[in-house]
């Protein structure tokens, strides 16, 4: 069990400095011709309230409420766009990238589908269009510096591949 364990780490290792490899020369072949290589985008982020209802600004509890977060520790699927992306710097609430969302689904397990809640057993349930809200019970330690961006050591934003705190 523990060789194939090993096996199986040496291969998605390979598999991941593949990619990375095809990135760095990808990023190679666009600035020899002058130009500049972007990654892609996400297209899907799913998005947490993580603060209350008191002393809120009033644009900030209506992009709140535009998305359908209502309560704190609510979440949500979004199609990102640009009106999206701009609704999404305000504070409190924070924004992962979808595989650290699919390991986070699955830690708990369950998902509002067909407005019912249901258990989710396998990837077929998860598909992230038929999910609508998630509700988590919060940390153990709470959260703090809540109106802190990520990048400036806070808690809202875009924490990228870092939910599993949650």
């Amino acid at each position: 069990a523990k060789r194939k364990l090993i096996c199986d780490k040496a291969e998605h290792n390979a598999r991941n400095m593949g990619r990375c490899e095809e990135l760095r020369l990808q990023g190679r072949m666009a600035s020899k011709t002058g130009k500049f290589y972007i990654l892609s985008e996400p297209k899907l982020a799913f998005v947490i309230r993580i603060r209350g209802i008191s002393d809120l600004n009033p644009k900030i509890q209506k992009v709140l409420q535009l998305l359908c977060i209502h309560l704190i520790f609510n979440s949500t699927f979004v199609k990102l766009n640009k009106a999206l992306a701009n609704m999404l710097r305000i504070e409190y609430i924070l924004y992962p990238v979808l595989k650290e969302l699919n390991e986070w689904i699955y830690k708990h397990r369950y998902g509002r589908i067909n407005k019912k809640q249901n258990a989710l057993r396998d990837s077929s349930l998860a598909v992230p269009l038929q999910i609508w809200h998630l509700l988590y019970g919060g940390s153990d330690s709470g959260i703090k510096k809540k109106t802190t961006h990520f990048v400036e050591v806070g808690e809202a934003g875009n924490r990228e591949d870092r939910l599993l705190w949650l």
